[in-house]
């Protein structure tokens, strides 16, 4: 296969045409595609690659040195230090989709996790107001609360916020309280079939449901 492109995902979708499940803001539904072209507008945008775009806008700002968007298109020196996860215990995290960005394929150590961390709870990265949009629930037409927001899980408290990434070689699991300043990150260089299980449970205790 040839590596795909966001810009081929874009084609797919328009090529397709798939029947519409719900019309705009009638109901919400995660969509990785939906990421992908958010990214693929950024480029568009901004006249850069999306790489380029975090490295400048966000990964060199706030000193994650050790950050990166990561694809079959990157220098192979850009991380020298990256991981190679695994795959059913084999050492695989490549795959022809691997030009893809957006919905995933950034790689980051736990130290730049907490610069990212801190560079949300600071506003270094965004003003109170667009920080206060990206954590509310969103609201569909037919006035239900989704209880997601731009890239969160919410609770429905409002207190907790989280998410969770995967792709082959790689589980993530990242959990904000915003109010108390807690962070939590679960990493995973496998496809470790319990990693369901553990961030669940951990989830949990952080939610205040277990003790």
């Amino acid at each position: 296969h040839d590596i795909l492109s966001m810009k081929d995902v874009l084609d797919l979708v328009v090529r397709f045409k798939d029947e519409r499940k719900f019309s705009a803001g009638e109901k919400f539904k995660y969509s990785n595609t939906g990421y992908v072209l958010l990214a693929y507008l950024v480029e568009q945008v901004s006249g850069q690659s999306f790489e380029s775009f975090l490295d400048q806008e966000i990964f060199e700002p706030l000193n994650m040195q050790n950050s990166s968007v990561w694809n079959l298109n990157t220098s192979p020196g850009k991380l020298p230090n990256r991981v190679q996860g695994t795959n059913n215990k084999k050492l695989n995290d490549y795959t022809w989709l691997d030009g893809v960005a957006g919905d995933g394929a950034v790689f980051v150590s736990i130290e730049d996790f907490i610069n990212w961390d801190r560079g949300l709870a600071n506003r270094t990265l965004v003003s109170d107001s667009t920080f206060s949009e990206a954590i509310s629930p969103y609201v569909t037409t037919k006035g239900d609360t989704s209880y997601y927001g731009f890239g969160w899980n919410l609770s429905k408290d409002g207190k907790d916020m989280d998410h969770t990434g995967g792709w082959v070689g790689a589980l993530t699991y990242i959990y904000i309280n915003p109010e108390s300043g807690m962070l939590f990150v679960l990493l995973d260089s496998s496809t470790n079939r319990n990693m369901r299980k553990i961030r669940k449970t951990i989830g949990d205790v952080l939610a205040g449901k277990l003790k």
